[in-house]
């Protein structure tokens, strides 16, 4: 480094030095921005409704599981029953494939997700299901 500055004027020792600034400022905030996932849960162990760019909707608790990625655990999503009966709320893992009670989400993936409040009635199924099992 002595010699990168020895024959150098004050003036391009700036130069050098305001440039080795910028390009660790720059490396700085590409690693913000890599490690940023832009989870914004207010209340914790809140349920939340997850709605994906296929359409689909899920209810349970998001966390941050880094780089790019949400983990949703206690799922539950809606399923269209008979007409007579309306729409059922099912715990996921009870599919025949048996998949463990989180998904991995890829945030690209998420179109929003939002909060749900105490008293909607997709709370009231969730804590109906839970006082049966």
């Amino acid at each position: 480094m002595q010699a990168i500055f020895e024959e150098k004027s004050w003036v391009e020792r700036l130069r050098i030095v305001f440039w080795i600034l910028v390009v660790v400022g720059l490396a700085i905030v590409a690693v913000a921005l890599w490690r940023s996932d832009d989870l914004a849960v207010r209340t914790k162990d809140s349920y939340q409704a997850v709605f994906l760019e296929n359409n689909q909707v899920y209810f349970g608790k998001l966390r941050n599981a880094g780089r790019g990625l949400w983990s949703l655990t206690d799922v539950y999503y809606l399923r269209a029953g008979e007409a007579q009966q309306g729409t059922d709320l099912i715990k996921r893992g009870s599919e025949l494939h048996g998949p463990k009670d989180e998904m991995i989400i890829n945030k690209d993936h998420v179109l929003f997700y939002e909060e749900i409040g105490d008293d909607s009635e997709v709370i009231k199924k969730i804590r109906e299901h839970k006082e049966r099992n």
